[in-house]
């Protein structure tokens, strides 16, 4: 059998986006619920927006700050977490 494909998650269709200060303002058209992301945050909502792996989203996180996977990972994991657990995110689904 072949390795398994990684799963991918997206910001839900429901979400519309906005640059502000360094960082990211997500909105859900269908709840009219905001949040604002700081700049850590809009980099893997930015990852999120073409859908990825949570191992992309950490790998972005050591790209962009120089962070190491240690720290990246987890990060990525508790974001992912928050922003799927208010709906703003979709997934896992197969690549």
């Amino acid at each position: 059998m072949g390795s398994a494909l990684p799963s991918l998650y997206r910001l839900s269709s429901d979400v519309v986006t906005r640059d502000i200060d360094g960082g990211l303002v997500l909105v859900n058209l269908a709840t009219g619920g905001t949040w604002k992301l700081n700049e850590t945050g809009a980099e893997l909502c930015r990852v999120l927006e073409r859908g990825a792996s949570l191992e992309e989203m950490s790998a972005a996180l050591v790209r962009r700050f120089g962070v190491t996977e240690e720290v990246a990972g987890p990060d990525a994991r508790r974001l992912l977490e928050a922003l799927m657990a208010q709906g703003l995110v979709t997934g896992p689904t197969a690549a």
